[in-house]
């Protein structure tokens, strides 16, 4: 598994490699940026994912219905989940322009 965490934003971007395919799979990881600590990083999960194909010619949301279930039981507010629905969106048109994130 190769992590890569762009700088400042809010998610991390896995990418699953194998010997014999290179990248297999990537996958965007919605977390609060990485904040560096003396003995590594922390960071929070934010629940909504994006499946991403090898070639990023296509995606699938992942988990939207759990982020729908968090805000009912107040875990998070209507804001913060339209905040990361609007990443999701922003990686999702970059990935639509051919930009990968």
């Amino acid at each position: 598994m190769l992590r890569i965490a762009p700088l400042g934003k809010a998610f991390e971007v896995f990418a699953t490699v194998t010997l014999e395919e290179g990248v297999s799979s990537w996958y965007v990881n919605f977390q609060e940026p990485l904040r560096r600590r003396l003995h590594g990083f922390d960071t929070m999960d934010e629940t909504l994912d994006l499946a991403v194909s090898r070639d990023f010619a296509s995606w699938q949301r992942k988990d939207q219905d759990e982020l729908e279930t968090a805000v009912t039981m107040g875990l998070y507010s209507p804001e913060d989940a339209q905040r990361l629905l609007d990443d999701c969106a922003m990686v999702e048109q970059q990935l639509a322009n051919g930009v990968v994130p």
